[in-house]
């Protein structure tokens, strides 16, 4: 098996048999989804990630194990770190933009279709 660069394995054919396909995914990507099994890394390079709501996503993906790898103080920490910061979306001022350019479309068609 090739895994990119000079990382290669062989396997004999009675190893290969214990060789599962597996893949890799974000949590993000995962929402929605559920997996057998989800491995979640728990890391101090993924601390600006880690929050109490993105650990509760991943882990609930999982309908039969979850397997955490990593450091307890890191996990820790993102059990007691809540998300709480303001998202700037603007997703109310789109909405707003939105249904006054659907509103003044409606009432602009009929005249052109009048016209024409």
């Amino acid at each position: 098996m090739d895994f990119g660069g000079d990382r290669k394995l062989t396997y004999t054919p009675e190893q290969l048999a214990h060789v599962d396909l597996a893949y890799a995914t974000t949590i993000h990507k995962a929402m929605g989804s559920e997996f057998e099994t989800v491995i979640i890394p728990i890391v101090k390079a993924h601390t600006i990630m880690l929050y109490r709501n993105l650990l509760y996503t991943a882990v609930t993906r999982a309908k039969k194990k979850v397997i955490l790898v990593g450091h307890k103080p890191i996990l820790f920490m993102a059990v007691h770190r809540a998300d709480i910061s303001k998202r700037n979306t603007m997703l109310g001022e789109r909405i707003r933009l939105y249904c006054k350019a659907y509103h003044t479309e409606r009432n602009v068609l009929p005249e052109l279709q009048q016209a024409g």
